[in-house]
């Protein structure tokens, strides 16, 4: 890999593709144009993620999968070392808990000059695991903190023990326009096999505790409108899910899509976001839906507010509150009008705060500071 342009490796876990995974589908091509990225890998037996990786050779990104044969596998840590040392990249930035507990540790034994790490969230707001002690612990050698919003930061700092002094605020960025093209405006009706005038709800996440989607569920259940529910996501909760669906007596009205590769195009089809969240670090769904112009109902808590403006581009109600989420959807499901203007003013903000140019200069900037400080002797916080 020689070339007169700065080398950066992104180190991540992937599993699935959710939000960290299509932010640095986003981001590292665009960055490829100033720098040269290659990305590691970390990815269970079996799990290939083929049609993934085949996106970012295809924009001439180097990628290696490593195998992790266990949670804790402490081969990967001198994989990733012996790669380092042939790639020897002038930055190392890591992503998600394995990508930092391996990353951060392969490139201290290199003694690689130049550490950053995004933190994307947590799985559990209100119980963090002990990893990420550990993970704080490592913390102390990096140079920059990447928060992915501003209340990630307490959190950060809650969780894993880094100084807020280290942290820097990078929101995610999406392309309005490449992603809203993106759509079929009659699949979601087709799917449900409804006509226009229902109401259809639509939301994206993995089904997993701190989605709240029980507090959706429970909320539908009240709703005196007509509405159909989209989910699309798949993950642990599914079956309770659907059987507390069976519960309330809504299944009729609520389908599971699982994992789909066509989220834009049955977004373009419906009338209504909904993400009922107990804590996000970021919500990239939430850009999803802005750049089809739909209103959002969601919970006022970590960093949607900072994406979604209440009463302007959505409605925030308290997370857990059933009562006040069944109000928002029934506000905006009798109030198409209402709806329209919030989908327009959310397609501003994400034009104008949220896009990939903005995402792109900023971790741009940051990189050639840390490249110029390290060249002058300045040592790392």
């Amino acid at each position: 890999m020689k070339s007169a342009r700065d080398r950066i490796l992104h180190v991540i876990k992937v599993k699935g593709v959710s939000g960290a995974e299509n932010h640095l589908l986003t981001l590292l091509p665009e960055l490829n144009r100033t720098f040269d990225i290659s990305l590691v890998f970390l990815v269970e037996p079996g799990n290939d993620m083929e049609d993934f990786v085949s996106k970012f050779k295809a924009h001439g990104i180097p990628v290696l999968r490593i195998n992790m044969r266990y949670h804790l596998d402490p081969t990967v840590i001198w994989k990733i070392y012996y790669l380092i040392r042939k790639w020897k990249p002038h930055i190392v930035h890591t992503h998600l808990l394995h990508g930092d507990l391996y990353g951060i540790s392969a490139a201290l034994f290199t003694g690689s000059k130049i550490l950053v790490s995004t933190k994307h969230g947590y799985d559990n707001y209100e119980n963090t695991s002990v990893f990420y002690r550990l993970n704080g612990i490592l913390g102390r050698w990096l140079d920059k903190v990447i928060t992915i919003s501003h209340a990630l930061k307490p959190k950060v700092a809650e969780a894993e023990g880094i100084s807020p002094s280290k942290m820097v605020t990078i929101h995610y960025g999406l392309d309005a326009e490449e992603y809203a093209a993106l759509k079929d405006e009659g699949l979601a009706r087709s799917i449900l096999g409804v006509g226009p005038e229902v109401c259809i709800l639509g939301t994206v996440g993995r089904l997993v505790p701190v989605k709240g989607y029980e507090t959706l569920l429970e909320a539908l259940a009240g709703l005196a409108r007509d509405y159909r529910l989209l989910i699309m996501g798949d993950g642990p909760q599914r079956g309770a899910l659907e059987k507390k669906c069976g519960e309330l007596g809504i299944s009729e009205k609520v389908v599971f899509l699982g994992f789909t590769s066509r989220v834009s195009a049955i977004l373009s089809g419906i009338d209504l976001f909904v993400l009922p969240t107990l804590g996000e670090g970021f919500g990239l769904v939430l850009l999803e839906a802005m750049a089809h112009r739909l209103p959002i109902v969601s919970t006022n808590t970590m960093a949607v507010p900072e994406i979604v403006e209440d009463h302007h581009t959505g409605l925030l109600v308290p997370p857990r509150d059933v009562t006040a989420l069944r109000r928002a959807l029934e506000t905006l499901i009798k109030d198409p009008a209402r709806r329209r203007v919030m989908g327009e003013e959310g397609w501003k903000k994400l034009k104008n705060e949220f896009s990939v140019d903005r995402m792109v200069r900023e971790t741009s900037d940051l990189y050639k500071d840390l490249l110029e400080k390290y060249r002058r002797g300045v040592r790392r916080n």
